[in-house]
């Protein structure tokens, strides 16, 4: 079973750039494979066709910012619902090698001034 890096941080800091040319340097390098997967991706997708019922003004291509101006508790939904996805998906992607998961427990949202905590740390503590 490989090994299991949960990676967070500040939105917007573009971790996505680094942690490619991290897995490109273990695989050339020590010959690890190393996959990376994206709470905020699974969020981001599951919570598309909700913003465009909720503002469908947006169109088809909302922002993190559109989506955070979902109902909190359809918000808190999606983040649970991404979770348990990229969880699954990780721990079969720990058979193959190691595994970074990458997600963001906290935003701070620019409109209204205030941070927004989606995540249900009950699920976080029952995976790890």
């Amino acid at each position: 079973m490989g090994k299991l890096t949960l990676v967070t941080g500040v939105p917007g800091t573009r971790i996505q750039k680094s942690l490619a040319k991290f897995v490109e340097f273990a695989e050339t390098n020590f010959d690890r494979t190393v996959e990376v997967h994206s709470l905020e991706a699974d969020f981001q997708t599951r919570a598309r066709p909700q913003v465009a019922e909720f503002h469908p003004e947006v169109g088809v291509s909302p922002t993190v910012i559109h989506t955070f101006l979902l109902p909190g508790a359809l918000i808190r939904r999606l983040w649970s619902e991404a979770f348990e996805s990229v969880t699954n998906r990780a721990h079969e992607s720990r058979k193959k090698g190691d595994v970074i998961v990458t997600l963001h427990l906290s935003f701070f949202l620019h409109l209204t001034r205030e941070y927004f905590f989606p995540a249900d740390l009950s699920l976080m503590i029952d995976w790890i």
